[in-house]
């Protein structure tokens, strides 16, 4: 079977005239291969839903707020099969169970154990175009349970490798993985080839690119990742086993918190391993820091849940990355964090560290994607 798994996030739903546009292409991309798309829901339908949840009861089960959270992306893949309806696609939407995918009991951010994909492989054999939520599992009890925060692209990524297509496309308002924040930085670049490592570094530093967890899926079952934009479907970034570029990751979100010595750095590290949260340790002027990237909120609760004593600062995590890859830590007061990074960003792009040059020396980027390597 020719088939193409896509994955489009929430920033490509913006409207509902987005849903009748992104229907128009898929309809064409349609004539040529399968395609299983993967919806996250429109912009801001979550966080709604579960605010909804909050005023009802705040302190409601982790089971139950699976139940309520999975619905933002329910409701996306039934609008955008809706849409795919009016332009007259041979096309379905499957939920929950129907997907295949059979995690542990933890609900709101389930493992999983197994995918079987049977139900996909029959609507496939019946549709062009099969359209599933992300995010969603079922434990051996045939309940919802809710992967996680960003977890649409580990749906993505695990629906690819059961079905051994060799590339899963992730597509976004952005065409692809930058330099650094493209919103902040007019320098920044677009990386053309990323290793899974890096990908999985940047995105544990706090890039706001693939979730680290769907990138170490794509390693261990050999699923190439296509970035692209979802305005013009151009291919921008690829992350498979060969690939880096300097980059600069400013986490905005990071949570940053001073320890008392090293011994104590040590201890809380071991601590909070299984957790498997995205913590760095950095030591700066002597004294040391433990900070957490990507924004996780119950951080401070979670501290003392294990007993471990630390001292709130204002400090933000930027983290460099240089040709090969390699990562340094700096830490910048949240109101500078910003000038900082843009000055990192254009000392690390233009490093020269073994006689090559910059991979930004072309006249325009352009240029630099069909001569660079």
């Amino acid at each position: 079977m020719n088939l193409r798994v896509m994955k489009f996030g929430g920033s490509s739903f913006k409207t509902p005239s987005h849903y009748t546009k992104l229907a128009k292409r898929l309809v064409r991309e349609s004539k040529k291969a399968k395609l299983l798309v993967v919806v996250s829901g429109f912009p801001g339908i979550t966080e709604d839903l579960r605010s909804s949840l909050r005023k009802v009861n705040p302190t409601t089960s982790l089971e139950t707020s699976d139940g309520i959270t999975i619905l933002g992306d329910s409701i996306g893949a039934g609008l955008l099969r809706a849409a795919l309806e009016k332009e007259g696609a041979r096309t379905t939407s499957l939920m929950g169970g129907q997907i295949g995918i059979i995690s542990d009991s933890t609900f709101s951010g389930g493992n999983v154990k197994k995918v079987s994909p049977e139900y996909l492989a029959k609507a496939l054999e019946s549709f062009d175009i099969v359209v599933v939520p992300g995010g969603q599992a079922v434990d051996n009890q045939g309940r919802p349970v809710w992967l996680g925060k960003n977890s649409s692209d580990l749906t993505a990524v695990l629906i690819a490798a059961a079905f051994k297509v060799k590339i899963c496309e992730i597509f976004s308002d952005v065409d692809g993985v930058y330099s650094t924040d493209p919103n902040q930085q007019e320098s920044a670049q677009l990386i053309k080839k990323l290793s899974y490592q890096q990908a999985i570094n940047m995105s544990k530093a706090g890039a706001k690119v693939l979730h680290y967890g769907s990138v170490e899926v794509a390693r261990e079952n050999q699923v190439a990742i296509q970035c692209r934009s979802n305005l013009c479907f151009g291919a921008g970034t690829l992350i498979s086993e060969m690939g880096s570029g300097p980059a600069v990751v400013y986490d905005q979100r990071s949570i940053v918190r001073q320890l008392e010595s090293h011994s104590s750095l040590e201890s809380a590290k071991a601590k909070l391993a299984p957790k498997v949260l995205p913590i760095h340790s950095v030591i700066n002027d002597g004294i040391h820091y433990l900070a957490l990237a990507c924004g996780f909120r119950d951080f401070d609760e979670i501290l003392k849940d294990h007993d471990i004593h630390t001292k709130a600062t204002e400090l933000k995590l930027i983290t460099v990355f240089n040709w090969e890859g390699a990562q340094k830590y700096h830490l910048a007061n949240e109101n500078d964090a910003q000038e900082v990074s843009n000055s990192l960003h254009i000392e690390t792009v233009n490093q020269n560290t073994d006689g090559r040059d910059s991979p930004w020396r072309f006249a325009t980027l352009e240029e630099w994607m069909k001569n660079g390597t």
